[in-house]
């Protein structure tokens, strides 16, 4: 299945998306260099695009807080004000 993952590519659908979407890196990910990262952003219509610093691969895992606070940010973004 990884194989198979790997193999598929759909950049060309980028293009398409049309929700709210979110690109976190962090500069120090070894595993998907901030070039990848910027063009997947570059690629989705509005997407935000956000590097946390002294974080790597798993940005959720290893900086939570500012995951989470970036995170809630776009979705509060999106919600009408009550």
């Amino acid at each position: 299945m990884a194989r198979a993952m790997a193999a598929c590519d759909v950049r060309h659908l980028l293009p398409h998306v049309s929700v709210p979407t979110l690109v976190l890196h962090g500069d120090e990910d070894v595993r998907s260099p901030r070039t990848v990262a910027h063009a997947l952003a570059s690629a989705i219509p509005g997407a935000t695009f956000v590097v946390l610093e002294g974080v790597g691969h798993m940005s959720n895992l290893e900086a939570p807080e500012r995951f989470n606070a970036e995170l809630l940010s776009l979705l509060r973004a999106q919600t009408p004000a009550q």
